[in-house]
């Protein structure tokens, strides 16, 4: 290839990657998760191909044909083209088979799952690679190290398996930008993959059909979502079911700020309400190790009503024995992550319960190291009963 020719190919692949850029600042922009990696991504692309043009790298015409453009581009058009996404590149721990069945977890390896969408419980996987290539690979004649889009398929499955949402695994998609045989789009099927893009005859490769016009959206399953019948209460969601300031005392200012600002945030946004709301007709949990803390926080600070409270709670509660699931202890302690939070979550996590918690800062660092929990997030309230005496009572419909 002449030298005029391939810096007009390399040129405007650059200006393909500036353009991608720009898209990926604007969904920094709108706070999804995962969008500052997308953007690493194509900034690294972006410095190789202008470092050939320069001549700061010797031009191949592998350049060309080798090169992370197409696979960027077609995950920034999927995210163009998909609604209700929770995250982007999100890492996964994977699961290995353990005996004929079982799915364990492995916190030793990730897989990266393109598009996280409808609060988790679909993943989206994007195929760049041409219908031909495709078929050669599942084919067993693609080059060295090259994986067919089966073997990635197990993977996500056996994946999907150990990082449940909701205690059921997510639904998996993948997304063809260039086509896909019909041999593959009907051998995916079979195992459980919902296939999207231009299904193509296995000969008919004499276009690289990008996806058909239709938007490749993926709707909210409002309807495949799958109900929690089981609840397991974190000590947070205890106090608050037995606090005074949720249940109506929460015109005071304390001498204590903090509580006098919880009884500014239980003026506007009540939480028993919401609470009692979502534990409705379920089996409500709680481990030995947080009802031992709940009743040591009772007994010490609880005022006389709130104790009797805590006694009628504990009554339609099943105490359970600490059993913190396999996957929460593999978390390295830390600020946010403590031994007494690993055993109540993971105890939920074994029960298959959601957790009913105000534990944000524990959520989020267990997320941050790939350990997400199924949570119903809730505002804090401590008990106030006995610093009534101490502090100013107000006007009920005053706005503290």
């Amino acid at each position: 290839m002449d030298d005029e020719n391939w810096r007009e190919k390399i040129q405007e692949r650059i200006d393909i990657a500036e353009k991608l850029f720009e898209k990926s600042t604007t969904f920094a922009d709108e706070n999804l998760t995962g969008s500052m990696k997308l953007s690493n991504r194509i900034k690294s692309e972006l410095r190789f191909l202008k470092k050939i043009i320069s001549g700061k790298i010797e031009f191949k015409d592998d350049h060309l044909s080798s090169s992370n453009l197409t696979s960027l581009e077609a995950l920034v058009t999927c995210i163009e083209d998909t609604k209700c996404i929770s995250a982007i590149l999100c890492p996964f721990h994977v699961g290995i088979q353990n005996g004929d069945e079982e799915e364990i977890f492995d916190q030793e390896r990730k897989v990266i799952v393109d598009i996280v969408c409808n609060d988790g419980s679909t993943w989206m996987k994007v195929v760049a690679r041409n219908a031909k290539a495709l078929l050669t690979a599942w084919e067993g004649r693609g080059g060295f190290g090259e994986k067919s889009i089966i073997t990635q398929a197990e993977l996500l499955l056996a994946t999907a398996n150990t990082n449940l949402n909701n205690f059921h695994p997510p639904e998996i998609h993948f997304v063809f930008y260039k086509g896909v045989p019909l041999t593959i789009a009907n051998g995916l099927q079979k195992i459980g993959i919902t296939v999207k893009g231009n299904i193509v005859d296995d000969q008919n490769f004499e276009t690289e059909n990008l996806l058909n016009n239709s938007k490749l959206i993926c709707p909210k399953l409002e309807s495949k979502k799958h109900k929690t019948t089981s609840v397991n209460l974190d000590i947070t969601a205890l106090l608050c079911l037995v606090s005074n300031l949720c249940h109506g005392k929460n015109n005071f200012e304390f001498a204590v700020p903090v509580l006098t600002k919880q009884a500014i945030e239980e003026q506007n946004s009540p939480v028993l309400s919401k609470i009692e709301k979502f534990i409705e007709n379920k089996t409500l949990y709680a481990c030995e190790t947080a009802i031992k803390s709940f009743n040591d926080i009772v007994q010490t600070v609880g005022g006389e009503k709130e104790k009797i409270r805590s006694y009628e709670l504990l009554k339609k509660v099943i105490v359970v024995d600490d059993n913190p699931s396999e996957r929460t202890m593999f978390l390295q302690n830390s600020g946010k992550i403590n031994e007494r939070s690993k055993v109540i979550f993971g105890t939920g996590d074994s029960l298959k319960a959601v957790t009913v918690t105000a534990n944000t800062g524990f959520v989020r660092a267990a997320s941050q190291c790939d350990v997400r929990f199924s949570v119903f997030i809730h505002e804090a309230r401590a008990l106030t009963e006995r610093k009534e005496k101490s502090a100013k009572c107000l006007d009920s419909k005053k706005n503290l």
